[in-house]
């Protein structure tokens, strides 16, 4: 049976939520959330997706999961945290206010934000509101697709 601190299953999780969001865009052209609200990934010229575009328009993210694990590393390794096994243990050092931040390399985490922002500004300075990861891509999100039969754009 797997710890909760396991090194192998920290690394299995991360790949299965790493491959799961490039994966489904690929096969079905969209995740689970993005199916609910009827939302499709597209090739510019509104066709499926490969995986390499796919993977592409993942990849700033992945680089932001990679750049925080320096310091959920340098979290998990704190002598605190080291004697926590449980949920209610991890709630008693937080009311004490010992739970480390991850020191320094906490700023790391930074860098998924201000992708972000300007990924979320640029969407309104074009008129198929691509993001980065979707310019990178070549690739953009279409609303509505059974309905309108995909050409409106998010």
């Amino acid at each position: 049976m797997f710890s909760i601190k396991s090194a192998t299953l920290a690394v299995v999780t991360a790949l299965i939520f790493a491959m799961y969001k490039p994966l489904m865009e690929w096969k079905f052209g969209a995740t689970l959330g993005k199916m609910l609200l009827n939302i499709k990934v597209v090739r510019e010229d509104q066709g499926s997706i490969s995986f390499n575009e796919s993977f592409t328009r993942y990849t700033p993210f992945f680089i932001t999961v990679l750049l925080g694990i320096p310091g959920q590393w340098v979290v998990m390794n704190d002598p605190i945290l080291l004697d926590i096994n449980s949920w209610a243990d991890y709630m008693e050092a937080a009311k004490m206010e010992q739970i480390p931040d991850g020191g320094s390399l906490a700023w790391l985490s930074l860098i998924g934000v201000i992708f972000t922002l300007i990924s979320a500004l640029l969407m309104t300075s074009n008129k198929q509101s691509q993001a980065l990861h979707d310019k990178w891509a070549g690739t953009y999100c279409i609303y509505n697709f059974k309905k309108y039969g995909g050409n409106v754009s998010v």
